[in-house]
């Protein structure tokens, strides 16, 4: 192991707490979803708090809770890759069963051109 001691998990949700050197400071108070927070780092999501690349801190739009937030880094990311990995689904009916179905189909496969159930 990389270091002593990991503490794992890599999606979750909260609020920017403090931003580093080129970041905007105005993300500071923002609530996000994080994804990758276990990459290469000592302490993800499942400590108090953790440190990720400002790309991998994505605004989480208002009354999208955070326990719907800390679900959509790898599901989402899984489900995209399932989605789009044959190529465009404009036109065709796509049928995504899964415990974050609603997410996958609401965030890549309608917006992509998808027919709707």
């Amino acid at each position: 192991m990389p270091f002593p001691r990991v503490v794992p998990h890599s999606d979750g949700a909260g609020v920017v707490e403090s931003v580093g050197d080129g970041v905007d400071p105005g993300r500071v108070g923002r609530r996000v979803w994080v994804w990758g927070a276990q990459s290469y780092r000592p302490s993800a999501t499942a400590a108090e708090s953790t440190v990720v690349p400002a790309d991998h801190a994505v605004d989480l739009p208002d009354g999208v809770s955070d326990e719907v937030g800390a679900g959509l880094g790898i599901p989402g990311i899984t489900a995209h890759r399932a989605v789009f990995s044959d190529g465009p689904v404009t036109g065709n009916t796509v049928l995504v069963q899964s415990r974050s179905a609603e997410s996958a189909r609401s965030q890549h496969s309608w917006p992509a051109g998808a027919a709707r159930p």
